[in-house]
């Protein structure tokens, strides 16, 4: 009996798994401000994985998404390979494959118990909350729509004490809460446990009251998506009121707000949809120029010399065009890989018996992915840009980093179908 059996590995696979989230998110700080050196980051979340994947077996498991994600990642070699802004694609690079490894983490610790995943949720959902909702009210970020209904929200934010000199726009604010919101709310309303019916229904409520407050347009309609997706599962019926509500609301955003009072044409924006028009056609054609090679991970910004109204623009904003940007035209077919999969995999989760609670789980999910491709539509949601600011004595440069908002999501559907399809087998 040597002293790397079975059973040791196993051991100190279940005490480095907790480890595991810190050391993602020490790697990431590693890339963003440069110390400790990302090296170091990243060879302590190697050893903190081995023991792990040698004791579950991960190597040998297989995922939906190894296939899109192997053709990603191949696309973004390739774009890294041939960047002239080779730094900057590197950290960028670096930033997408952690993405990738919080991915595989998730998905090979899906069989852990149930209360595991509760405070892994509980602790990304507080800190989601609190980060994202400081950060955006309480320093009045760039973009800050300070209306009659919301203006005691950031005067009440101001006076909270803060220790960073970070932005979130609106925009940001209502892509992260727009997806979560109908996620919770999905949960709430197809969950059969009461506990948790009510745990979600208070949080997706809280989620959904800040969104309308921010005034964020893209994250409403994210939010009104998977929402829309979630009403149609349990009530067939509500798609004869969704569609003429849509309709409705293109009708508005298309008729120059000409129907609505000036502090409600975030509602339907007609000049942000007509800049976005424009602003996508002239991303495309820098693509087109640069299909198989991509600009570079993280280099759109520094290679378009796009501007709206006289300013320059930092993405996008469109979640394709930015993986195109970033890893050429493979990175197109892996995202129409992973539309497919995703469908593939939604249908037959529909077929479960509606008491199962892994079902719920992988369809409230499901709400939060058509969230985040319906504000992909008008966001960039796949990247965070950090543009050059003064903190201190200190400026930042410019960093484009890879968000894992995509990811996680993934990988928590992923898990909620591997654990729905072992209850058949049971």
């Amino acid at each position: 009996m040597g002293f790397l059996n079975s059973h040791h590995l196993a051991k100190a696979a279940d005490v480095l798994a907790f480890s595991q989230p810190v050391l993602l998110i020490l790697v990431y700080l590693s890339i963003v401000l440069g110390s400790p050196p990302a090296v170091l980051t990243w060879s302590l979340l190697i050893v903190s994985i081995a023991p792990a994947c040698m004791a579950k077996g991960a190597f040998r498991r297989r995922t939906p998404f190894d296939i899109p994600i192997l053709i990603f990642i191949v696309g973004l070699s390739i774009s890294l390979s041939f960047s002239p802004y080779r730094e900057i694609s590197l950290e960028t690079f670096q930033t997408y494959m952690l993405c990738i490894v919080a991915y595989y983490l998730i998905v090979f610790n899906g069989l852990r118990s149930a209360w595991y995943w509760r405070l892994v949720v509980a602790i990304v959902v507080v800190l989601s909350f609190t980060t994202v909702v400081t950060a955006t009210f309480a320093q009045q970020s760039p973009g800050a729509r300070v209306l009659p209904y919301n203006e005691w929200l950031y005067h009440a934010a101001s006076k909270l004490p803060l220790t960073h000199n970070y932005h979130l726009t609106v925009n940001t604010l209502g892509g992260i809460l727009g997806v979560i919101a109908p996620g919770l709310v999905g949960y709430a309303i197809l969950s059969s446990d009461r506990r948790d019916k009510a745990v979600m229904w208070v949080f997706g409520v809280l989620a959904a009251v800040l969104v309308v407050l921010a005034s964020s347009s893209s994250g409403l309609v994210a939010m009104l998506a998977g929402l829309a997706f979630i009403l149609w599962l349990r009530w067939r019926w509500t798609l004869g009121i969704i569609i003429p509500v849509g309709l409705i609301w293109l009708w508005l955003t298309f008729s120059n707000n000409l129907y609505l009072p000036e502090w409600a044409t975030w509602l339907a924006p007609h000049k942000t949809f007509i800049q976005r028009i424009d602003l996508w056609r002239g991303s495309a054609q820098l693509i087109v120029d640069h299909l198989f090679t991509g600009l570079g991970p993280g280099a759109w910004f520094l290679r378009s010399n796009l501007q709206v109204d006289g300013w320059p623009v930092i993405n996008p904003h469109n979640d394709t065009l930015t993986l195109m940007s970033d890893a050429g035209v493979l990175a197109g077919v892996a995202f129409i890989a992973v539309i497919v999969t995703v469908g593939i995999i939604l249908r037959r989760m529909i077929r479960y018996p509606a008491g199962n609670p892994w079902r719920a789980l992988g369809l409230a999910i499901g709400a939060s992915m058509v969230a985040f491709a319906a504000n992909g539509i008008w966001e960039t949601n796949v990247t965070g840009t950090l543009l050059p600011i003064p903190v201190g004595d200190m400026v930042y440069r410019y960093k484009c980093l890879a968000t894992p908002t995509l990811w996680i999501l993934l990988a928590l559907f992923v898990v909620a179908w591997i654990r729905l399809s072992n209850t058949k087998r049971e």
